[in-house]
């Protein structure tokens, strides 16, 4: 059976995650991390408690030794994944011969085999395949790279960047500060759905309006022989987080969970679940 992955924004979710039945459980760090979840400082974390970690900032020559300093810190830590995007996370890995628990998730772009399988060639323990391609195409990619990672549920990373939006929008017209907001969304003139998105030191991320969803997929990845599945955190709440990991663990565990799937989408009738790209190229 393959692994269930949740990312979640407080220290107090860990556990909860893991007695749901998480195989692992991933955080943000204040320093190192950029993506839309909480973050969690390294003082706040019991090193007794496995944790997985994104470390997936861009990092610039200015940075580098900043940051190898603080990857040498995180190594107390009982880590058992480190999400990365930048290259130079490998030569860190080897040095602190933790290479083995490192997994390269640029979001949007591992979209064929190949690149993944480079990656994975590498000595990584995975590589995260892109959420904003077909489920046909998904199979194809977990058929041909071992021990992939795919991402079956919350909002799916549509766009980051390093310049800081909202910031101009808000010194354009002499707004107060919104860096480090999770309240904030964007909505497309001629869409409906509002978009999440956040800003910090990092820069900007965008997210879909949607939040997927993969109950019904899932038996179907797991026959496929998916390795790693990944529930995303990111501007959901804890309760109805918790609610869908539950669900998905007991799917891996092969129960009947038909009546739990319709009570969860009744309690939670107000969240836009999706099948996002899995029936639709997002290039036509």
């Amino acid at each position: 059976m393959g692994k269930l992955i949740i990312s979640v924004n407080t220290k107090e979710m860990i556990l909860k995650s893991y007695e749901m039945g998480a195989d692992e459980v991933v955080i943000s760090l204040n320093q190192c991390s950029f993506n839309g979840l909480k973050k969690i400082s390294l003082e706040e974390l019991d090193s007794n408690i496995p944790v997985s970690i994104f470390f997936n900032c861009c990092i610039f020559p200015e940075q580098i030794d900043e940051y190898h300093s603080l990857f040498e810190k995180i190594q107390s830590l009982k880590i058992q994944s480190i999400y990365f995007q930048d290259p130079i996370i490998i030569l860190w890995a080897r040095e602190f011969n933790c290479l083995e628990k490192c997994i390269y998730r640029p979001e949007t772009l591992v979209t064929n085999q190949m690149d993944a399988n480079w990656w994975y060639s590498r000595g990584l323990k995975s590589v995260s395949i892109s959420p904003l391609i077909t489920l046909e195409e998904t199979l194809h990619m977990i058929r041909n790279v071992p021990n992939s990672e795919c991402v079956i549920h919350g909002h799916l990373m549509m766009s980051y960047s390093k310049r800081y939006l909202v910031s101009a929008f808000t010194n354009h017209n002499d707004l107060p500060s919104l860096r480090n907001n999770y309240d904030l969304t964007i909505q497309e003139e001629k869409r409906d759905g509002h978009m999440p998105i956040y800003e910090d030191e990092n820069g900007t991320l965008i997210y879909t309006d949607f939040v997927l969803e993969s109950f019904n997929e899932l038996p179907i990845l797991m026959k496929k022989g998916i390795s790693r599945v990944f529930v995303n955190g990111e501007f959901l709440k804890d309760e109805e987080l918790l609610d869908a990991l539950s669900i998905y663990k007991q799917i891996m565990e092969e129960k009947d969970v038909q009546n739990q799937i319709v009570s969860f989408f009744e309690k939670y009738k107000e969240t836009s679940y999706s099948k996002g790209y899995y029936e639709e190229k997002t290039i036509q």
